[in-house]
């Protein structure tokens, strides 16, 4: 728990997580589990889990996320979600996140 609490927990804090902050995490695994909770216990105004499948939603609301985005059930994620947020903290070593996003991009 230390690691992972400090491996989500620090990139938060630096970059101003609390009140007035709407925080995406990337991942819903070890690291994301923490990151949810970090974010929210931190006092960010909105916490979003961002993940391939829906499958991860209802773990990630439990945790204190208040939106859920499942990048391969909705095709159009990014058009409804740019910029909407302040802080994107990635926990994931998969490219095919990345891979979504570029494939959406060069489609608009």
């Amino acid at each position: 728990m230390l690691c992972a609490g400090v491996t989500t927990y620090s990139p938060l804090r630096r970059n101003g997580c609390g009140p007035g902050k709407k925080v995406g995490v990337i991942g819903l695994g070890g690291l994301g589990h923490f990151a949810v909770m970090w974010a929210k216990a931190l006092g960010a105004d909105k916490v979003v889990a961002i993940s391939r499948k829906v499958n991860k939603q209802a773990d990630a609301i439990s945790l204190g996320a208040d939106a859920y985005i499942a990048t391969d059930d909705d095709h159009d994620w990014i058009k409804n979600n740019t910029r909407s947020l302040d802080i994107i903290l990635s926990t994931v070593s998969s490219s095919k996140v990345l891979l979504s996003i570029s494939t959406h991009d060069k489609a608009d």
